[in-house]
């Protein structure tokens, strides 16, 4: 979906590639060593990672007790089903919660990625994907080297899937379509 927000989005993908134009160039791939110094390429990461969860629900849990919660009582062992993909659009983290805004991960005052962030792609707590660090790793890897080399646009059909036409069930993934990429001069 990374590449879908970009053809959608291309100032958005233009900025990125001249950041890693400035930090990498272009005689050799990106590195983890380069990813501090790219915080607008992680910055989208970050907010395709929001916008697109594909584990709508987490891990069910089991209240341990009687509790009340924002004026609920939740009885003792019953079961909890936290909402991921609503977490990370709650207008009170996120304002245009439903909108794609790469920017909202960078600090206006010093251009650096910000330290916090408040998304649940990967879950939280004790309950943290296992994976996240090479997930988030390996994401950045591949959509870097991606934008280096290579310009993005809408394939022949001019389709691209939108919230709307996500298949759902256990994971939620978006129906295919087509994209054209074309190698940067």
């Amino acid at each position: 979906m990374a590449i879908s927000y970009l053809v959608q989005h291309p100032d958005v993908a233009e900025r990125a590639q001249q950041e890693i134009d400035a930090v990498v160039g272009r005689g050799r791939l990106p590195t983890l060593d380069d990813r501090p110094c790219l915080p607008y390429t992680e910055a989208i990461l970050r907010e395709v990672l929001r916008l697109d969860t594909n584990t709508v629900l987490s891990v069910t849990h089991r209240c341990t007790e009687d509790t009340f919660f924002r004026g609920f009582f939740v009885p003792k062992g019953t079961l909890l089903i936290p909402n991921i993909w609503a977490a990370n659009r709650d207008p009170a983290v996120f304002e245009k919660g439903d909108e794609f805004v790469p920017e909202r991960f960078i600090d206006a005052r010093t251009g650096l990625l910000k330290k916090k962030d408040p998304t649940m792609a990967f879950g939280l707590g004790k309950r943290l994907c296992a994976g996240e660090t090479f997930s988030r790793q390996n994401m950045f890897l591949y959509l870097a080297a991606l934008l280096q080399n290579y310009s993005f646009s809408a394939g022949d059909d001019g389709y691209l899937p939108s919230e709307d036409d996500m298949i759902p069930g256990i994971l939620v993934t978006p129906k295919s379509f087509w994209v054209r990429a074309s190698e940067r001069p």
